[in-house]
């Protein structure tokens, strides 16, 4: 998308927060799902949700993961380049789970392999005791659904697929999921109630990145006082320099042919009964 569009990278750990305990509204191919977003139960996990939707991560996303009472999970782009681009911002740490807040149907929370692993995967819970959220802590809760229609719309979501998907082949586009599960079900778009505006809130990485830009145009004579060299060879070191990062940045966003898989332990990833394909 174009500059400006609802889209970009998530932050490294904590942002510039967003207002949160508010609602998103998810509009998918069997209705709308109202959420409400709770930052007192997980203020990290509920920023990083709601900066996915205000960049509009969440848009054309499948459900590709659902299986009948226990979750319908989501949470790769059908955008190579935005998975490519949240997952070179890395993971986020980790909230204190909240045994007080039950892992009843309609709760969301962040699927992951480990701890401080949650990145983009989240999943609504489709029962009242699927045992998530008990002792792995990426899966503390940060929303819930509570009306009625749309917990409706959550019990319409396709499940025939169950666990059969494999992530990896869906990592670098959707060909894969429309050839062989022509029936999920898709998130069309996700907004925040309320919110009008159509920027991307930048990570601190980019913040910090547009100030020390700034103080760009004095360095080269600084360096060159301090150490005695004329401007054009500091200059000319500034610009290798800056190309190498350059590279290096390139080569590390080009798609692996093996994507990570995620599984292990408890949950959504790794939990026995539900172990993922293609590990």
């Amino acid at each position: 998308g174009a500059a400006g569009s609802r889209q970009g990278p998530l932050p490294l750990s904590e942002p510039r927060r967003l207002a949160v305990s508010q609602r998103v509204t998810c509009a998918t191919t069997v209705g709308d799902i109202q959420i409400e977003v709770h930052d007192d139960w997980a203020p990290i996990g509920a920023n990083r949700f709601l900066r996915l939707v205000k960049c509009g991560f969440f848009d054309g996303c499948a459900i590709f993961r659902a299986i009948p009472n226990f979750l319908a999970q989501f949470g790769i782009s059908p955008e190579s380049t935005k998975n490519a681009a949240w997952k070179a911002e890395g993971e986020v740490k980790d909230d204190p789970l909240r045994p007080d807040i039950p892992m009843k149907i309609g709760t969301m929370a962040f699927a992951g392999h480990g701890d401080n692993s949650r990145s983009t995967h989240v999943f609504f819970t489709l029962s009242d005791s699927t045992g998530l959220g008990k002792s792995s802590p990426w899966e503390a809760p940060f929303a819930q659904v509570e009306d009625a229609a749309s917990l409706a719309t959550l019990k319409r979501i396709e499940t025939k697929y169950g666990d059969i998907v494999d992530q990896g082949k869906i990592w670098h586009g959707y060909e894969y999921l429309r050839t062989n599960f022509p029936d999920l079900t898709y998130i069309n778009s996700c907004k925040i109630v309320g919110d009008f505006s159509t920027e991307c809130p930048a990570p601190p990485l980019a913040a910090s990145l547009s100030q020390a830009l700034q103080a760009v145009p004095a360095i080269p004579g600084k360096i060159a006082k301090r150490f005695g060299v004329p401007v054009p060879l500091v200059l000319l070191v500034l610009v290798a320099v800056v190309a190498a990062i350059v590279i290096f940045f390139c080569v590390s966003m080009m798609p692996s042919k093996q994507p990570q898989h995620y599984g292990g332990g408890p949950g959504p990833y790794g939990s026995p009964q539900y172990q993922m394909v293609g590990r």
